[in-house]
């Protein structure tokens, strides 16, 4: 990719990001790298998730923005394990007020988001242990495509 962004292509099921050269901090670019990777958990071929899973060929824009606040949640939680503090997004920070209104508007919301940021976490932590989502150990020296 020649774009120099960061950034998660559903239909490849690929990662994009920019060497981390390019980056002024380090943070920036490990922030970057873990968002992409908790965009990938979403995947049809992973956990599902509904602003990840094309119906009729589209995803509701309020599904992509709940993915989206699912993406920073885990994001921020995934940060803190490593030390490197966390932060909104740009394109996320003109959310907050959606997601503030569907948070009071929607009584299962919380627990939507923490499931779905519970599963993204545990699956990036099978692929820290290199154990796929089956549970199956991944044999040392072998590449694998998918978590």
């Amino acid at each position: 990719d020649t774009t120099g962004v960061a950034h998660y292509d559903s239909k490849k099921d690929i990662v994009f990001l920019p060497p981390a050269s390019s980056y002024e901090y380090y943070e920036d670019y490990a922030r970057d790298a873990v968002s992409m990777l908790i965009s990938a958990t979403g995947h049809q071929q992973r956990l599902a998730r509904e602003g990840m899973v094309i119906k009729n060929g589209k995803v509701s824009e309020d599904a992509m923005k709940q993915e989206r606040l699912v993406v920073e949640i885990a994001s921020a939680v995934k940060l803190q394990e490593l030390g490197i503090s966390a932060k909104l997004s740009p394109d996320s920070l003109k959310m907050t007020d959606y997601w503030l209104r569907e948070l009071k508007e929607d009584p299962h919301l919380p627990d939507i988001l923490e499931r779905d940021v519970n599963n993204a976490i545990d699956m990036i932590h099978k692929a820290e242990r290199a154990e796929l989502a089956q549970g199956r150990t991944i044999p040392s020296g072998r590449s694998v495509n998918s978590c």
